[in-house]
């Protein structure tokens, strides 16, 4: 155990095996729609910004044909927070196996989750997936910080972007889920291509600091979009943890 503290709030928190403390977060989406992707295109980012808050590679368990059959998995270390220790807490973040037959690999990845990342599809095909993603939520996870993705969104219309959200958020208000903002609607692809046109561009230098990692304030919006909503959802699960601990401990 160690302390969190939180601008007046000062709670102690349970750590993971190398002591630091811990939050889960998991993302969860139908087949094929990135989910391995993000987590990949998320590591390389921090690997270029600040190599030091990358905890872990990315770890994954699949068939040989990339499919995920059980998990993918990895690590960053979150902000600076004023703890006993001096360091920040540890994020692991979960993604799903999609293949609707993995049903129970999925509820063991989800179990012990402080927070959600729903990626969904924009296709109006794919809304009966999106919706079975969101049944599986409402019943393992109800409860938990969530916010949705759509990914993809640059391969539809703007209306059939509009159309599919709009579904989206009235089902899943329906199944008693919210998502902490609108959904936002990213492209990894499009994120990954913008990133790499950043680093071979002449002029990339600007955006450089004399450690050589990449600015922050030259982060392509395309990237930064996809990295808000694991932000949002960190940020809510960490203050769930401090009112929780601190509501116990008042009793």
């Amino acid at each position: 155990m160690t302390r969190l503290v939180v601008g007046s709030m000062s709670v102690p928190v349970s750590t993971d095996h190398s002591g630091y403390p811990a939050f889960k977060l998991v993302v969860h989406g139908p087949a094929g729609v990135g989910k391995t992707t993000v987590l990949r295109v998320l590591g390389a980012l921090k690997k270029i910004e600040d190599p030091p808050k990358l905890a872990s590679e990315l770890a994954s368990i699949e068939a040989p044909s990339g499919e995920t059959l059980f998990f993918d998995k990895i690590t960053f270390h979150a902000g600076e927070f004023d703890l006993e220790k001096g360091s920040g807490v540890r994020l692991h973040v979960w993604a799903t196996a999609g293949a609707k037959h993995h049903i129970q690999q999925r509820k063991i990845t989800m179990e012990g989750a402080d927070g959600i990342i729903l990626l969904l599809s924009p296709f109006q095909k794919d809304l009966q997936d999106n919706r079975e993603v969101i049944d599986e939520v409402s019943a393992f996870l109800p409860k938990l910080p969530l916010q949705i993705l759509i990914n993809k969104a640059d391969s539809v219309s703007r209306q059939e972007l509009l159309e599919t959200t709009d579904e989206i958020m009235n089902y899943a208000s329906e199944k008693g889920l919210s998502s902490i903002e609108e959904p936002i609607a990213v492209s990894v692809l499009h994120a990954t291509r913008d990133l790499l046109a950043l680093l071979s561009s002449p002029n990339v230098y600007q955006c450089l600091t004399i450690e050589k990692r990449l600015k922050r304030e030259c982060r392509p919006e395309s990237m930064d979009l996809i990295a808000k909503g694991f932000r949002l959802v960190a940020y809510q699960a960490i203050l769930n943890r401090l009112r929780h601990s601190s509501s116990a401990g008042s009793k």
